[in-house]
């Protein structure tokens, strides 16, 4: 039995002042005997007021297979803002995502998982460095900063910092505390340094971003101190959020 055909679908939605305009476009077949859909081939979503591309997908059998890229309206142009590969509906090969300053985080996927090297670069010039095995970090994470030098080193073993020290920055880039991992856990001793006013603090590892930010604006006094921590079950977790394209 042959390969059915394929139909070409078209969705349109209404803006006000410019009528009909095209919001997606696809190739898809029926599946045998019934009135379902399957899409199969090209998959391409618009931005409706602009008319510029949004999305580029393809689809083999139902399920996302090779190159699909996001682009971001800029102007009159769209430009990338993710590429990503697939196999057979998973995220299969290079991945890349792209900012206004160029390649945001790039990487590998292997079967839906992160593999090896992965980077994260910042409009300022500073990148984090680091590895995963079967979707875990394991391996060096390294924070650069803008001028290249070597700012925090971190072992993770199974998604854990096994061992190393994290170093956390105030919005003047200096420095606000330092903590360290030994046998995969939070050491109870830290050295912290205090500024004369209130500042948002920025930290080189953003999975811990939202724990430093929850609440008010710390309340800071002068000098530096060593402080006893509470706690020792504080596990850092992934360096950054999952970066799947906008439709699933």
């Amino acid at each position: 039995m042959g390969m059915p055909e394929l139909n070409v679908r078209r969705t349109y939605t209404h803006c006000p002042g410019k009528g009909p305009q095209l919001l997606e476009e696809y190739q898809c077949f029926l599946l045998a005997g019934t009135h379902t859909e399957i899409k199969h081939g090209y998959y391409r979503e618009y931005h409706p007021d602009s008319g510029q591309l949004a999305t580029a997908y393809h689809y083999c059998d139902g399920q996302r297979h090779g190159q699909c890229e996001e682009y971001v309206e800029w102007g009159t142009q769209s430009y990338p803002a993710a590429v990503l590969h697939y196999r057979k509906g998973q995220r299969h090969g290079a991945a890349v995502r792209y900012a206004a300053w160029g390649k945001e985080q790039e990487g590998t996927y292997v079967h839906g998982l992160r593999v090896g090297r992965w980077v994260n670069h910042r409009f300022d010039g500073s990148l984090d460095v680091c590895h995963y095995k079967a979707g875990r970090l394991h391996g060096d994470f390294v924070t650069y900063g803008p001028d290249g030098r070597e700012q925090n080193r971190l072992f993770y073993q199974n998604d854990k910092p096994l061992t190393g020290t994290r170093t956390e920055y105030y919005a003047d880039g200096k420095t606000r505390q330092k903590i360290s991992y030994a046998a995969g856990r939070r050491q109870k001793w830290s050295k912290s340094w205090y500024g004369l006013r209130a500042v948002q603090p920025r930290i080189f590892l953003p999975a811990v971003v939202h724990l430093l930010l929850h609440g008010s604006t710390p309340k800071l006094a002068i000098g530096s101190r060593s402080g006893y921590l509470v706690g020792t079950e504080d596990l850092a977790t992934k360096p950054w959020g999952d970066d799947s394209l906008r439709r699933q």
